[in-house]
């Protein structure tokens, strides 16, 4: 019976040792991880910089999501026959491609692009990329609102989730609401405690099949007695009369409207540019009036063209001048003869003639002051004019 005891003992314990003998400490794995997390992490940076080299070749980058289904790719052809650039869309089948090329209008959700193409050393490439198409975010138009709650519209993608947050200093509040088939959307909130004055913002974003947008741009908007002309509320007509102002008031009006002093000050100096205008115009007119006259003053005192000059009258009269200018030509020939005998009777006599005094001023009589007894004869009067003759 011992002996049965014995073996039964040496069977038992047999395997625990051997199992004993071929057990790994905790400390084996975790060393042993951490040497396939490094391996794994060195082949992961491997593949992606192998990824960028290509990618500069083909001179082009795909963005990890997109809320445009018809995302334009730019690239180039590295190869250097010029083989062309291939694609595939979600398993589609590989189309050739030219740059720029529109993807066809991706619906929202996750989709796989494949590009084929040849390297600069003539190698056949393949790259691969997980391409999100999530929806755009919504347009919020500005809100209205009354004394017990606000009304908030906007348009998004059609048939889609919004999720909207409305806060305020003291308010906030998130709805979700769905587009109709024209995209419109419409959220009315009606808070418990009636709508508190102050600053309100809305924000939203659009979330359709799992894939959310982008939040939409904050929209502000104020509550309160400063601006109710965005509530529902009938606005009263802004006017303004004269005759409500009172001459204590003035100074306060126009502290609290730097407007109406604009409004004001504008027509005076209009005016004083006016007067001054007219005033220069009137001055202009008044002396263009005086040279006239003064013109026609001189006109009218001058003399006319056949009266005698003060000279005239001494030398002797005008009409004997003009006489004697006008018989010169006709007795040119004439006195020709008797210039010659007279011009023949000088040469012959070398003798001046001498003439007295008396015989000198016969011819002078008429202008002589002095009458034939050395008395002082009255002389007729002789009209001076401004100029000597008339223009």
């Amino acid at each position: 019976m011992k002996k049965i005891l014995l073996i039964a003992i040496l069977f038992t314990l047999f395997p625990i040792s051997v199992y004993a003998v071929e057990d790994t400490t905790v400390r084996d794995l975790f060393s042993q991880s951490q040497v396939n997390a490094q391996e794994i992490e060195e082949l992961e940076q491997i593949e992606e910089n192998r990824v960028k080299g290509f990618e500069n070749q083909l001179g082009f980058t795909l963005p990890q999501y997109t809320d445009n289904p018809s995302y334009v790719i730019t690239f180039v052809d590295p190869s250097p026959q010029a083989s062309g650039v291939e694609i595939d869309i979600d398993g589609k089948g590989f189309n050739k491609v030219t740059s720029p090329y529109t993807l066809p209008a991706l619906g929202i959700g996750q989709h796989t692009l494949k590009f084929r193409f040849n390297d600069k050393d003539g190698n056949v490439q393949l790259l691969e990329y997980d391409f999100i198409v999530i929806p755009r975010s919504p347009i919020i138009a500005p809100p209205t609102f009354n004394d017990t709650s606000i009304t908030i519209k906007g348009s998004g993608l059609s048939n889609s989730d919004i999720l909207i947050f409305l806060n305020s200093n003291t308010f906030n509040h998130k709805d979700v609401v769905q587009t109709d088939s024209n995209g419109d959307w419409t959220l009315t909130v009606t808070p418990e405690n009636s709508l508190v004055e102050g600053i309100y913002s809305v924000t939203a974003y659009t979330r359709k099949y799992g894939y959310a947008s982008e939040f939409s741009d904050p929209t502000v908007f104020e509550v309160g007695d400063s601006n109710k002309g965005n509530s529902d509320k009938d606005v009263n007509p802004i006017y303004f009369s004269f005759a409500g102002i009172e001459i204590g008031d003035s100074i306060d009006i126009l502290k609290r409207n730097p407007d109406l002093i604009v409004l004001i000050t504008l027509p005076f100096l209009l005016g004083i540019s006016l007067a001054l205008l007219l005033r220069s115009i009137a001055r202009k007119n008044k002396e263009d009036s005086v040279y006239k006259r003064v013109e026609g003053a001189i006109k009218s005192d001058k003399k006319k063209e056949n009266e005698p000059t003060l000279r005239e009258i001494f030398e002797g009269k005008k009409e004997d001048v003009k006489s004697e200018k006008e018989e010169e030509p006709i007795k040119e020939q004439e006195d020709k003869g008797k210039n010659v005998k007279n011009e023949k009777a000088k040469k012959e006599s070398k003798e001046e003639k001498v003439i007295s005094k008396e015989e000198f001023l016969k011819e002078y009589k008429d202008i002589d002051p002095d009458d034939n007894t050395g008395k002082e004869k009255k002389l007729p009067k002789i009209k001076v004019t401004l100029t000597s003759r008339e223009e």
